[in-house]
């Protein structure tokens, strides 16, 4: 009789990121056009860390500031906080909203592929 196999070694634990990571995630956030899924994310950050835990994070992170990250889509997006738009209005000088000058701006910023 020939012995059993082993078992397949489990997954290692995921673990919280760390000031590097956080730091990577918010970039690709920042940097993507289109909203970033908890997959895309965990795809572009190392294997060992639990996006969850990042965008739990990121949250805190930003919570009660001028920019939040918010689900837009299906994924995430940094947006400016809703409390702030009259006095965005007035700055940039608008009506509707903002983003014409934003996308302005940052349109020739790649998109991250998925």
């Amino acid at each position: 009789m020939s012995p059993e196999p082993a078992p397949p070694a489990a997954p290692s634990p995921l673990r919280e990121p760390g000031k590097a990571e956080l730091r990577l995630a918010e970039a690709i956030v920042f940097a993507s056009l289109t909203p970033v899924t908890a997959r895309a994310l965990s795809q572009m950050l190392p294997d060992d860390v639990d996006a969850i835990a990042t965008i739990a994070a990121l949250r805190a992170r930003y919570e009660g500031r001028g920019i939040e990250l918010v689900e837009v889509g299906g994924g995430l997006q940094f947006r400016t906080a809703p409390d702030l738009a009259p006095e965005l209005r007035k700055s940039c000088g608008c009506r509707g909203g903002c983003q014409g000058w934003r996308w302005r701006r940052w349109r020739s910023w790649p998109t991250i592929s998925r």
